[in-house]
């Protein structure tokens, strides 16, 4: 599907997606410039009366923020790119439509990702087990199938909310 054809819902999400990977590409340019300007204190390039081991304290911050920005900003765009990708591989004739979701209240993504993490632990166990039974493999299908769909949409919901 080209880019044309996208409904507005899409072109909207996408131009969310390209802008918030813009501003974490800025915010990441910032704290590098911020923990720069600490560097020069620390090394004398520059005078101050903070002490040293404030400034090395504060220097460490800014690059942990600073990368941490940037590992946000990657993973935005391969977000990015996955999205455009399967939107490039729909065909013409393909009719997409917006679906709410409803996330309950206490659900967060720390949460999410816990059962995401439960469900793929119980999937290797499963496969690591050594059983003469096709009732196991068929089970971690099942259990995959799960969490892919049950966990997936909460997941991104979530994840949409935490954005926002």
């Amino acid at each position: 599907m080209k880019i044309e054809e996208w409904p507005n819902f899409i072109t909207v999400k996408i131009l969310q997606l390209e802008a918030q990977a813009k501003t974490l590409a800025a915010q990441a340019e910032v704290l590098t410039a911020q923990a720069e300007c600490v560097r020069d204190e620390i090394t004398g390039r520059t005078t101050t009366k903070a002490e040293p081991q404030a400034l090395r304290a504060e220097f460490e911050r800014l690059l942990k923020a600073a990368s941490e920005a940037q590992a946000r900003q990657q993973i935005e765009e391969g977000v990015l790119a996955v999205c455009r990708q399967w939107l490039d591989n729909l065909t013409a004739d393909a009719k997409l439509e917006p679906v709410p979701i409803d996330v309950p209240a206490d659900v967060t993504l720390a949460s999410v990702r816990e059962r995401l993490r439960a469900a793929q632990d119980e999937i290797v166990t499963l496969r690591r087990a050594r059983s003469r039974r096709a009732v196991t493999s068929e089970r971690a299908s099942r259990i995959m199938c799960m969490a892919s769909h049950r966990l997936a949409v909460p997941f991104l919901a979530v994840l949409a909310r935490a954005r926002n």
